[in-house]
């Protein structure tokens, strides 16, 4: 079977652009053009990801992230599985949430940060309650 042309470079292809902007973003970091302390270059992000690897750190920070998502995901499919079934089951229960749950719907999630950070605290309540 032969290839084309244009199928030997079809798997290259798809890599070209990320390998490029790669390029340019080190080449803007090592001539100043972007500050280390708004985005560091590839290579000080490669290193820090290996001294993160290499300490430990960055899997117990993986897993409070993942422990906060399960628990926030839990919390939530919970109660929304509750109020649901209650809705959906019970007219007078659709009747009396329909209004809150129809104004609280189109608020997006992050508009909730400010607000979570009052009543909760900025503690790991408010963070899985976002979540």
């Amino acid at each position: 079977m032969t290839l084309k042309p244009s199928s030997k470079l079809s798997w290259f292809l798809p890599l070209l652009i990320p390998v490029v902007l790669l390029v340019l973003w080190q080449i803007a970091s090592d001539t100043g053009c972007l500050k280390p302390s708004i985005l560091p270059s590839p290579f000080v992000i490669a290193a820090t990801l290996l001294e993160l690897l290499k300490s430990g750190e960055l899997f117990k920070n993986l897993e409070v992230s993942l422990v906060r998502v399960l628990e926030g995901f839990l919390m939530g499919a919970s109660l929304g599985l509750l109020v649901g079934f209650a809705m959906g089951l019970s007219k007078r229960m659709e009747g009396a949430l329909s209004l809150i749950t129809g104004l609280l719907r189109p608020i997006p999630t992050i508009a909730w940060i400010p607000a979570l950070i009052l009543w909760l605290g900025i503690g790991e309540s408010s963070k899985v309650t976002v979540i």
